[in-house]
């Protein structure tokens, strides 16, 4: 949700900045440019906390999904469907899945033998 709100409030803070400062060269009423001034400002400030507050809920998330996969990790390992490489301080650097299988078949054939005796060819007891 926060992930495009604070472009759309730059954009707006950046209009009424431009639109304060045609304000201001057209009308000279200090009042009316002071008023949109503080509001762009205010509203530049709002989308930059809105901006640092959702990096920081997509650094816990990151965190949060790290933590789970060593535990789906650390879970495979102790079910002993896969190994984990360690290095020397235990971070995990490599996965080995163990894999197994069996193959088995059951067929039947059967048949029908016929012999075929060729024909004489005629062509050749003419001659």
């Amino acid at each position: 949700m926060y992930r495009y709100a604070k472009y759309y409030l730059y954009i707006f803070a950046s209009l009424l900045l431009i639109a304060d400062i045609f304000l201001f060269k057209f009308n000279k009423d200090w009042g009316l440019s002071l008023f949109l001034s503080l509001i762009g400002i205010s509203i530049a400030l709002v989308s930059l906390g809105i901006a640092f507050g959702s990096g920081e809920v997509l650094r816990q998330e990151a965190a949060e999904l790290r933590r789970l996969t060593k535990l789906v990790l650390r879970s495979l390992e102790e079910a002993g469907l896969a190994e984990l490489n360690r290095d020397a301080s235990g971070k995990i650097i490599g996965l080995v899945v163990k894999l197994s299988s069996k193959l088995t078949g059951r067929g039947r054939l059967s048949g029908k033998g016929e012999v075929i005796q060729p024909k004489p060819d005629n062509s050749a007891s003419r001659k």
